[in-house]
C-alpha cells in the first residue's frame, strides 16, 4: 500500500478542516493515483475515498458518493474488512447528507458486521454517530439519543477527540429539540472543551453554532442572533455552504418566532437557495415551512399554500415524520380558519404522528392548531379542552415562547365566554411577554416581536379598565412606542401613576387614547387624578371619519384656486368631519380638560389633528394649547439639561419655485448668532450638527414612503435624506421646526411604534418638535415661519404654534391652511 495515499488522506483532512480553498490541488492528486493503473487495488481504493472525502468537504456530496462506491466496490475483491467497513461508514454519512435513509440503513448494517468481525469498537461507536443523526432526522429523538450516548462512553474511553465531540453534540442536539436544556447544555460544553483543547477550529464552530440556537430555545434572542451571524460569516471566509445554510435556517427559525416577518422571508430565500445548489432536500423543505408560515402571519395565504404543499412533500420524502406533521398543522390552519370541513381531521391526524415523538413543545403546538380550528367551528367547549392541553404541554416543555402562546389563545377563549380565568391568563402572557422582551435586544427585533403580541395589551386594558383603571392605564401605556420610550428614558418605564401625576402643572392635562376592536378607551390624567372614558363600537364609524377628511385635506391642495365659492361649502365639509371626531373624542371628557392638553393618540388617531376638532362653534385650539406625545410616561420625563450653541437654519430647494430658501433667510432674521445652511452637502451637514444647537430649522419637500411604510425623507441635491440618515448624523436639538410637507406623519408599527422623520427626531434628544400632519403648500409654510417665530422664546413650541394657527384662521379659515402644524413636545427639566 502505497504511504503517499495515506499522507494525501490526512492532508485532505486537514485542509478541509482549516480551509477548502486549498482542497482543489489535493483532490486533482487523489484522482490521478484513483485511476492510475499501475498503483496497487488498495491504495486506488484509499484514493478513491481520500476524493470522497474532498468532495465532501467541497459540499460536493454526489460526488462524494460516487467516490466511496468506486473504493467499496475495489475493496471488496480484497480481503480488507477494516478498509471496507471504513469506507462504507463514509458512505452512511454521504447518504444522510442526501436524506437517502434506506440506503443509509442497509449500507450501516453492512459497516456494522465488518467493525464487529473485527471487534473494532471505536468505529462502532463511530457508526453509532451517524445512526444518532439519522435517527434525529427522522424524528425518532429517543432512539437517536440512545446510540450517540452509546457512543460516547466508547469514545471517551478511546481518547477519540473527534469521535466524543461528534457523539456529544448529537447527545445536546436531541436533549435540545426534547427541550432538556441543562443536560444539552452539558453536552455541548464538554464537545467544545473537547474541541479547544485538541485545537479542531471547525468543531468549535460547530459547537458555537449550536450553542447559539440554545441560547435562543431559553429565550436569549438577541444574543443567539448576534453568534448566528457570528459563526454564519466564519462559515462564509472558509466557503462552507452547507453550514451557511443552516445558519440561515435557524436564523429564519428565530425572525419567525419574534415575528420580523420580512427578514424571515429574506432569509429563508437565501437557505433555500444555497439548499437547492446543494441539492438538499431537508433544508429546502425547512426554507419552505418558515417562510410559508411568515405569509400566513401576514395573511398573505395564498403565498402560504403551495410553500406548504411542498414543503410537507419534501418532509414526507425524506421520512421526517416531524417535520411532515409540523408541516400539516400549518396546512390544516390555514384550511380550518378557511373553513374547510377536512381541516380539523387533518390536524388531529399530524398530532397522532407528534405523539409519537416525545416532543411536549410540539404536541402543544399541535394542539393550539386545533383549539384554534374548533374556535373557528364555533366548537368553544372542545376549543377549550385542546387549548388547556396545549397550555400543560407547554409548561412541561419548559418553552417560553410556547407557553406565551397556549396562554394567549386560551385566554381569548375564556374570555369569549365570560370566564374571569381568562384575565389571569393575560396577566401570565404579558409576564412571558416581559421576560422575552428583556432578551430581544435590539429595537427592530424588539418592534418586530410586538406585532402580533400587542393584543394581550388590548385585552388586558378592556378588561381591566372598568375595576382597576390604573392598571388599565399602565397597560395603556406598555402598548404604546415601548421600543421608543425604553431608548429615550434609558429603559426606566415603570414610572408610577401618581408620579407621573405630581409632574404635572395644574394647568396640564394629558388625554391617551386606546383603541381595542371597534371600542376606544380614553385616560386622563391631571394633578386631580386620572379619569376614565369608554366609548364603544366607535371605531370603525370614526376610521370611515378620518378617511373622507383625509380626502378632503388632500384635494384641498390640488383644488384650491378653482374653488371660488365652492370654499364655503369646504369649510362646512371640514367642519362636520372634525365635530364628528369632537363628539366622541373630546365631548366626554371636557369637563377634564385644562389650560394646555398634551394628545397621546394611539392607531390611526395618530394622523387626526385633535387640535382642530371643532364643537359646533369653536376649534379646540381656540380654547386650549394644545401639544401631542407618544405617551404619557414620556412627556413627563424631561430631556436632561444641556448647554446648547447658536440655531441653525437649513434650507433645502431642488426646484427654482421652491419657498424655502426665503423662508430659511426671514426665519433666521431675527437671530443674530445664528448659522444658514443652503442646499448643505452631507458632509457639511454632518459638521453642523456636531454642536449641540437649542434650535434648529429645516425647510425643505418632504415626504414619506407609503410603499414599505418605514422611511420619510426629505429632498436634497445628493438625492433623498432618509430617516435613517438623520438619526446616523445624532443631531442634537433642544427644539426642531421642520416645515417640510408631512414630517409629523407617524407610520405606525404594531406596539404604536413610530417610524419616521419623527422617530428619528426623537431619538436625537430633542424636547420638542414642530412638524407638518399633510402636504402643506409653500406660502402656508412661509407664513407659519413668519408667525412662529413672533411668539417663540425657545419654551413655549406649542403656544407659538396656537398663537401662529389663530393668525393663519384669519388669513384663510380652512383648517387645510392653519391647522397642519403640530408641536410634539416632552416636559422641560
Amino acid at each position: 500500500m502505497s504511504a503517499q495515499v495515506i499522507e494525501l488522506a490526512e492532508r485532505i483532512k486537514q485542509t478541509g478542516h482549516r480551509s477548502t480553498a486549498e482542497l482543489s490541488g489535493l483532490l486533482l492528486k487523489a484522482d490521478q493515483l484513483a485511476q492510475d493503473d499501475a498503483q496497487d487495488v488498495l491504495t486506488r481504493a484509499l484514493a478513491h475515498r481520500a476524493a470522497g472525502n474532498a468532495y465532501q468537504l467541497l459540499n460536493q456530496f454526489e460526488s462524494a458518493l460516487e467516490r466511496y462506491d468506486a473504493s467499496a466496490s475495489l475493496l471488496q475483491t480484497l480481503s480488507q474488512p477494516i478498509e471496507l467497513g471504513r469506507t462504507l461508514h463514509a458512505k452512511v454519512g454521504m447518504l444522510l447528507f442526501l436524506s437517502r435513509f434506506d440506503e443509509l440503513f442497509e449500507c450501516s448494517i453492512r459497516a456494522r458486521e465488518l467493525f464487529e468481525q473485527c471487534s473494532d469498537r471505536r468505529r462502532l461507536a463511530r457508526l453509532d454517530v451517524n445512526l444518532s443523526h439519522a435517527y434525529h432526522r427522522l424524528g425518532k429523538h429517543k432512539a437517536a439519543l440512545e446510540a450517540s450516548e452509546r457512543a460516547l462512553a466508547v469514545l471517551d474511553q478511546s481518547a477519540d477527540a473527534e469521535g466524543f465531540i461528534t457523539a456529544s453534540i448529537n447527545s445536546a442536539v436531541t436533549l435540545m429539540h426534547m427541550h432538556e436544556f441543562e443536560r444539552a447544555d452539558e453536552r455541548y460544553q464538554a464537545a467544545l472543551e473537547a474541541a479547544q483543547r485538541a485545537d479542531l477550529a471547525s468543531w468549535v464552530l460547530l459547537c458555537r453554532y449550536n450553542l447559539a440556537y440554545l441560547r435562543y430555545l431559553c429565550g436569549e434572542t438577541a444574543t443567539a442572533l448576534r453568534e448566528l451571524e457570528l459563526v454564519r460569516e466564519e462559515y462564509e471566509r472558509g466557503g462552507n455552504d452547507w453550514m451557511i445554510c443552516r445558519c440561515y435556517l435557524y436564523e429564519s427559525e428565530i425572525l419567525l418566532e419574534v415575528g420580523d416577518l420580512d427578514e424571515c422571508i429574506r432569509t429563508s430565500r437565501k437557505a433555500r437557495a444555497l439548499g437547492r445548489t446543494l441539492n438538499l432536500n431537508s433544508e429546502i423543505a425547512e426554507s419552505l415551512l418558515y417562510e410559508a408560515a411568515a405569509w400566513l402571519r401576514l395573511g398573505r395565504n395564498s403565498d402560504s399554500t403551495n410553500r406548504l404543499e411542498e414543503a410537507t412533500h419534501r418532509f414526507a420524502a425524506e421520512g421526517d415524520q416531524v417535520s411532515t406533521a409540523v408541516s400539516k398543522l400549518q396546512t390544516a390552519l390555514l384550511r380550518g380558519e378557511q373553513g374547510k370541513p377536512s381541516a380539523l381531521a387533518d390536524a388531529v391526524a399530524a398530532r397522532a404522528i407528534l405523539l409519537e415523538s416525545g416532543l411536549p413543545h410540539r404536541m402543544a403546538l399541535a394542539d393550539i392548531v386545533i383549539g384554534r380550528i374548533q374556535r373557528a367551528r364555533g366548537s368553544h367547549e372542545a376549543s377549550t379542552v385542546s387549548l388547556r392541553s396545549a397550555l400543560a404541554q407547554a409548561e412541561t416543555s419548559r418553552s417560553a415562547w410556547m407557553q406565551f402562546h397556549a396562554l394567549y389563545e386560551l385566554g381569548i377563549e375564556l374570555t369569549a365566554q365570560n370566564d374571569p380565568a381568562g384575565i389571569e391568563l393575560f396577566r401570565r402572557a404579558e409576564g412571558l411577554l416581559d421576560l422575552l422582551w428583556d432578551r430581544l435586544g435590539s429595537d427592530d427585533l424588539k418592534m418586530s416581536f410586538l406585532s402580533d403580541r400587542e393584543n394581550v395589551y388590548t385585552y388586558l386594558v378592556q378588561s381591566t379598565i372598568d375595576h382597576a383603571p390604573e392598571a388599565a392605564f399602565r397597560f395603556s401605556e406598555k402598548a404604546r412606542s415601548r421600543v421608543l420610550c425604553e431608548r429615550l428614558l434609558k429603559g426606566s418605564t415603570g414610572t408610577s401613576l401618581a408620579d407621573l401625576g405630581s409632574r404635572l402643572s395644574m394647568d396640564e392635562t394629558i388625554v391617551e387614547y386606546f383603541i381595542s376592536g371597534d371600542d376606544i378607551f380614553i385616560f386622563v390624567m391631571n394633578r386631580n387624578g386620572l379619569f376614565t372614558e369608554q366609548r364603544r363600537g366607535v371605531v370603525r364609524r370614526l376610521r370611515t371619519v378620518w378617511y373622507n377628511l383625509e380626502r378632503h385635506i388632500a384635494s384641498c391642495s390640488i383644488k384650491w384656486e378653482r374653488l371660488g365659492a365652492a370654499r364655503h361649502h369646504f369649510d362646512l365639509t371640514a367642519k362636520t368631519h372634525l365635530q364628528n371626531f369632537y363628539q366622541d373624542l373630546i365631548a366626554p371628557i371636557e369637563a377634564h380638560l385644562r389650560g394646555m392638553v398634551i394628545f397621546a393618540p394611539h392607531g390611526f388617531l395618530h394622523g387626526v389633528p385633535l387640535h382642530a376638532l371643532h364643537d359646533g362653534t369653536q376649534y379646540l385650539a381656540e380654547r386650549y394649547t394644545v401639544a401631542y406625545t407618544p405617551s404619557a410616561s414620556l412627556y413627563c420625563s424631561p430631556v436632561p439639561d444641556r448647554q446648547f450653541g447658536p440655531p441653525l437654519f437649513i434650507a433645502f430647494s431642488t426646484s427654482s419655485g421652491s419657498s424655502s430658501f426665503d423662508e430659511i433667510e426671514e426665519s433666521a432674521a431675527g437671530f443674530r448668532s445664528a448659522r444658514v445652511l443652503f442646499n448643505p452637502s452631507m458632509n457639511e451637514l454632518q459638521d453642523a450638527f456636531e454642536e449641540p444647537r437649542g434650535l434648529v430649522h429645516i425647510a425643505g419637500h418632504a415626504g414619506i414612503d407609503i410603499v414599505c411604510g418605514n422611511v420619510s425623507w426629505i429632498e436634497t441635491l445628493e438625492g433623498r435624506l432618509t430617516s435613517r440618515d438623520l438619526m446616523n448624523m445624532h443631531i442634537r436639538a433642544k427644539t426642531l421646526v421642520i416645515t417640510g410637507c408631512q414630517t409629523a406623519r407617524r407610520m405606525i408599527r404594531s406596539g404604536d411604534e413610530w417610524l419616521g422623520l419623527m422617530r428619528s427626531f426623537y431619538l436625537s434628544g430633542a424636547s420638542t418638535i414642530v412638524s407638518a400632519f399633510w402636504d402643506i403648500r409653500d406660502d402656508s409654510a412661509r407664513r407659519f415661519a413668519r408667525e412662529f417665530y413672533k411668539t417663540f422664546d425657545g419654551n413655549n413650541a406649542p403656544l407659538a404654534v396656537q398663537r401662529t394657527a389663530s393668525g393663519l384662521r384669519n388669513w384663510h379659515s380652512h383648517p387645510y391652511f392653519w391647522a397642519g402644524f403640530g408641536a410634539f413636545v416632552r416636559k422641560e427639566s
